[in-house]
């Protein structure tokens, strides 16, 4: 039973996510192979690049930031005894709750 459960669901985020995304893209792509040429230089471009590299190290570093963040924070509020532990647990989820 469950294996039909999860075939069935990820069969339909195939059919509602996967397909319409693949069917654009190749009715984009046909009968126009000049376009998959002009859409390979702009991808490995130079300014391309240095956008991803960018994209890549924001990311990174924000995950480290929380990782070396978090981690004690976690440790302070469950495994030590602070005065305002309630008001801690609370404020650890405030920057999940801003935008």
């Amino acid at each position: 039973m469950k294996k039909t459960v999860l075939l069935l669901v990820i069969a339909s985020f195939f059919i509602i996510a996967i397909l319409p995304f693949v069917f654009l893209v190749g009715k984009a792509f046909v009968g126009k192979l000049h376009i998959l040429h002009d859409l390979i230089q702009l991808c490995f471009s130079p300014r391309t690049m240095v956008l991803i590299f960018n994209s890549i190290s924001i990311g990174l570093g924000a995950a480290l930031l929380g990782l070396l963040l978090g981690v004690p924070m976690g440790v302070l509020i469950s495994r030590t005894d602070i005065y305002f532990k309630r008001v801690a647990r609370y404020l650890v989820f405030l920057p999940i709750l801003i935008p």
